[in-house]
């Protein structure tokens, strides 16, 4: 899960006074659903600074990356947010990332997709063929746990909603579009043709 680029540092807190308790992290932004917990004092990224999940007794949920590449969300009650950490905005790269720099390319029938490497971080392009807009330009991505039956995925957030960029080494692709508070589909997930990319094409 990634935002705009609106990213910074966090450190997971107990809300129990005077007291050390694990905190939890949930898949999703709800006390309901599965979580995996950490100690206190454990620095987290925040994906999206201005996350727009509140729950119904009024707590926002902010979407993390913890352990490197695990994605989850957390309370506003259980995060400090690290001053000073915010990172000054990445420019857009001056041109199309070169074909050494693209993890994956692929279309589908809607839109062009791109996951690539700038200055040691990765980032995701949208384009929208039909629209002829560009939705998702040059904004942070995070490489999710391998899931069967695809053995790579990337995520990125925009305006709401989450791309997922699936494919299999050599084989099929995918894009889904989600909503990034509920994780519900917003347009039916598509397949994709024209892959290339040089995670892609190895083995």
């Amino acid at each position: 899960m990634m935002s705009t680029g609106n990213t910074g540092l966090g450190q997971l807190k107990s809300n129990v006074r005077d007291v050390d308790v694990p905190i939890k992290i949930h898949r999703e932004p709800s006390l309901s659903s599965d979580f995996v917990s950490r100690p206190s004092k454990t620095q987290v990224t925040i994906l999206d600074l201005n996350p727009t999940s509140v729950d119904a007794e009024g707590f926002v949920w902010y979407p993390v990356q913890y352990d490197g590449t695990q994605t989850g969300f957390v309370r506003d009650d259980v995060i400090e947010i690290l001053p000073g950490s915010v990172p000054p905005p990445v420019p857009p790269p001056d041109v199309d990332p070169s074909p050494e720099q693209t993890r994956v390319y692929f279309e589908t029938a809607h839109r062009q997709v791109r996951v690539y490497e700038d200055r040691s971080s990765i980032f995701m392009n949208v384009y929208n063929k039909q629209a002829n807009v560009t939705e998702v330009n040059h904004v942070a991505a995070a490489k999710l746990p391998a899931n069967l039956p695809f053995e790579e995925s990337y995520l990125t957030i925009q305006s709401g909603r989450s791309y997922q960029a699936s494919f299999r080494r050599l084989g099929a692709t995918h894009l889904r579009i989600t909503e990034s508070t509920t994780g519900q589909d917003i347009e039916p997930i598509e397949s994709g043709f024209k892959a290339y990319g040089t995670e892609y094409q190895t083995q």
